[in-house]
């Protein structure tokens, strides 16, 4: 599964503790599948390197890049949710799992169900995160047990 996120709400945080960087990777720890794809303005001018420094170093690996830099030539550039079609349509993972934590709500459309509106990653975020998984999860879980049913244990002495 793939998380889209905003570094800028990791780094405006809101001050319960629980919030920013650290509440994110939280979230990452608890998570271990996820995979992080950064959805930040500042991939215009910075390297993948310097946006994953904030991380720590065992997350680095997680970090799987930025979404697509659109050059000085481009007419407009698109919204996030686009940025985020894009990604995954160049990764050739359209069919990929994924959410977004990002603070601009309005560039969401088609896909506003996996947005996790947030201008402040605090508490309230990483629980929101942590449920939104755990839906996903289950969901997942009973599609598979769906497609494959259980298969009756095998009788002793037969």
């Amino acid at each position: 599964m793939l998380i889209f996120v905003n570094t800028e709400c990791l780094v405006n945080h809101a001050d319960d503790g629980h919030g920013g960087l650290p509440g994110f990777e939280a979230v990452l720890h608890a998570w271990p599948q996820l995979r992080v794809v950064l959805a930040d303005e500042r991939r215009h001018w910075t390297t993948i390197e310097r946006l994953r420094a904030p991380f720590s170093a065992p997350l680095h690996a997680r970090i799987l890049g930025t979404t697509p830099i659109y050059g000085a030539l481009a007419q407009s550039r698109p919204g996030r949710e686009d940025e985020i079609l894009d990604w995954l349509r160049q990764a050739d993972a359209e069919e990929a799992d994924w959410l977004a934590v990002d603070d601009r709500s309005d560039e969401f459309h088609a896909h506003a169900h996996r947005l996790l509106p947030c201008r402040r990653f605090g508490a309230a975020e990483a629980d929101e995160l942590h449920a939104r998984l755990q839906r996903r999860s289950l969901r997942r879980e009973a599609v598979v047990r769906s497609i494959v049913p259980l298969r009756p244990a095998a009788s002793l002495g037969a």
